[in-house]
């Protein structure tokens, strides 16, 4: 299940450490964050229950592109890009999120395209 702004890991790599990297929001739900706390390397994390509150707290990144992920970039991730987009952020969702997608729900060619792509991680 792609979503309509989303944005694949491997167009995703590239950018990361350049000046085009954008904002990466980790808004897994606190108990998936807590099961596994590694992020992607520079994430900042953020419930998805307080997306609106940090869109406030960070209103001088709306010129910045923002990348959020949750496990497997389904509802959670299009919830807050949606949100982020209504609040004037130009936010995509990272594909597949962290885990690289969901056996069973997504496609198999997706899944295999997704994780063919290592995100540089790191432990918070």
């Amino acid at each position: 299940m792609t979503l309509p702004f989303s944005i694949p890991p491997s167009d995703l790599l590239p950018l990361l450490g350049t000046a085009h990297a954008p904002v990466l929001l980790d808004v897994r739900r606190d108990a998936a964050f807590e099961a596994s706390p590694q992020m992607i390397a520079g994430a900042q994390r953020c419930a998805p229950q307080n997306v609106a509150s940090w869109a406030a707290a960070n209103a001088a990144l709306r010129d910045k592109p923002v990348v959020v992920y949750c496990v497997y970039g389904h509802n959670v991730s299009a919830d807050a890009c949606s949100e982020l987009r209504t609040l004037g952020f130009d936010a995509v969702a990272l594909a597949g999120g962290i885990k690289g997608g969901e056996d069973g729900v997504d496609l198999a060619a997706d899944i295999a395209t997704w994780r063919a792509t290592a995100l540089p991680r790191e432990t918070q």
